[in-house]
């Protein structure tokens, strides 16, 4: 491509906004640098940055070149030179945490969306409704540490130690299948194969092996409890399973898969509940859940579902 293209100060704006001729398109993807942008391009897909109007961003670097004709354009900082054209401004302020600081790469999934992630060891996460994970790409094969908010099921490749960091306790493992739920003060961790050690707040901790589940409430350790393992983590195939959890967490399970809310009170919130709920249908999966219990539910005028 030649250099008097990306000197153009609208060049990369008009890419970023799809405007570029077939031409010009034709003639970037020649470019020594172009790898570059686009690799900035498509990283900053993940990240969690402010809505970008790019018709206006264009528009706006076209006047202020109209009324600055005389400006020099500054030299592009991908190119062997280390210059940047103005326009690839836009560039940085998208990208430049997922370049320059591959820590703060995060992953999320909206209400009722779920997300399947292969890391660069090979382990794999399956993410539930309205959650986030955050990780560090390019240091994570020597140091295998993830950050979750929100339900995630994990699919730990043998390795070197595996943790997952949440605001109310950390879970550890070397290599196994495991389910950890972490939402409103609660952490919740169920073993689904292998082994794994969870630790609360004041590092006490304790060792899960199949079928063993365990909360930290506060960030302090309860006791642990027995539960199918073939109940852990069949969200990711459409249909929510619990073996006697309590019914708080349904309803949080529930809010977030269909974007809802429901109001307990504080002795239903304990109640246990074992059975399962579909994803399809919101009508379909609030009867699953509380028709079996003998409990009403009514929508008050608020959009908001309590339970009775």
């Amino acid at each position: 491509m030649k250099e008097d293209l990306l000197q153009d100060d609208t060049f990369l704006a008009r890419w970023l906004a799809g405007e570029l001729t077939e031409s010009e398109m034709q003639q970037f993807r020649m470019h020594p640098d172009y790898i570059y942008f686009e690799q900035l391009a498509r990283t900053s897909k993940n990240l969690a940055v402010p809505q970008i109007d790019k018709q206006k961003v264009l528009a706006n670097i076209k006047r202020q070149k109209s009324t600055n004709p005389k400006t020099s354009p500054t030299r592009t900082f991908f190119s062997r030179r280390f210059f940047i054209p103005a326009a690839a401004m836009l560039f940085l302020i998208i990208g430049y945490f997922a370049i320059f600081h591959p820590s703060d790469m995060l992953l999320s999934t909206g209400v009722g969306e779920q997300l399947t992630h292969t890391l660069p060891d090979d382990s794999k996460i399956y993410l539930n409704a309205n959650a986030q994970i955050s990780y560090d790409p390019k240091k994570f094969t020597q140091q295998r540490i993830i950050k979750l908010e929100g339900e995630a099921l994990f699919e730990v490749s043998k390795g070197n130690s595996f943790i997952v960091k949440t605001n109310y306790g950390q879970v550890e493992v070397l290599g196994t299948v495991f389910s950890v739920y972490s939402r409103n003060n609660v952490l919740l961790v169920s073993c689904k194969s292998g082994q794994v050690q969870v630790s609360d707040q004041s590092q006490n901790h304790h060792i899960l092996e199949k079928g063993d589940r365990i909360r930290t409430i506060a960030g302090i350790l309860q006791h642990k409890e027995s539960v199918s393992p073939e109940s852990i983590g069949t969200w990711k195939e459409g249909k929510s399973s619990f073996d006697s959890e309590e019914l708080q967490i349904v309803a949080t399970t529930l809010e977030q898969q269909f974007g809802i809310s429901i109001e307990l009170n504080a002795s239903l919130a304990r109640e246990r509940f074992s059975g399962s709920f579909l994803h399809k249908d919101l009508d379909t999966a609030l009867k699953m859940v509380f028709d079996p219990m003998g409990l009403k539910y009514n929508k008050s005028a608020n959009g908001v579902y309590i339970i009775q």
